[in-house]
């Protein structure tokens, strides 16, 4: 038996932590946009527009939810060496670039008579990437030149969208992860539990891409 007077929504990020209203407040829905309302949500049944991440059937089953913005340095030059001067006075990173993510879960604790459940949870994951642009490739003579940007560019793009879905990847096991979550005794118990379990599993996946390696813009252009 249900005991209605009490449901609170615990809602917490990587950033802010956790915070909770016993007021009737929808989960956050998969398929909003409620992280920026001025980035569209990703449509994972279409082309994604920076990155083509690909999903298991356990994880769409998940149903992933997540925004992704590119944001591009513009570099300039007519030979590599100017290309490279120009890399690593623009882009961050030596000019290698970054990815940021930033991950929100939300669950929803209703008391039964077994102590204090999780009735629902959501998590979505807001993707940043900041990458060089060379737009006179296209008015290049220097075919060589172009293509050796080209190799660069396809396998930087790779790097970084492999830090964005170690993002996703997490938001979605932080999902299944609070919807597993058994009963506690009190909601303060639950949601101190949820709190921790799910800052442990984005540690984890910190922890994981820290050992991912940017190539080195040396080995494709000179």
């Amino acid at each position: 038996m249900l005991d209605v007077k009490k449901v609170c929504v615990y809602i917490g990020s990587a950033l802010i932590g956790l915070t909770a209203s016993c007021a009737p407040v929808p989960l956050l829905p998969s398929g909003s946009a409620s992280i920026e309302n001025d980035t569209a949500l990703v449509d994972i049944s279409q082309p994604n527009a920076v990155c083509n991440h690909q999903f298991s059937d356990a994880q769409l089953r998940l149903k992933p939810n997540f925004l992704e913005n590119e944001d591009n340095v513009i570099i300039a030059g007519d030979s590599g060496r100017e290309l490279l001067r120009s890399l690593v006075a623009s882009v961050p990173n030596g000019g290698t670039g970054y990815t940021k993510w930033d991950l929100k879960w939300s669950f929803e604790s209703r008391r039964t008579t077994k102590g204090c459940g999780v009735r629902g949870a959501e998590a979505q994951v807001l993707v940043r990437y900041k990458l060089p642009l060379w737009p006179d490739q296209l008015f290049a003579t220097d075919r060589d030149l172009t293509d050796q940007w080209n190799r660069y560019g396809d396998t930087l793009r790779a790097h970084h969208c492999k830090h964005g879905k170690t993002g996703i990847d997490a938001s979605l096991e932080v999902k299944e992860a609070l919807q597993a979550m058994a009963p506690r005794r009190d909601c303060a118990q639950l949601e101190a539990d949820a709190d921790m379990l799910a800052r442990s599993i984005i540690g984890r996946y910190k922890q994981m891409e820290s050992g991912f390696q940017p190539p080195d813009v040396t080995d494709y252009i000179n």
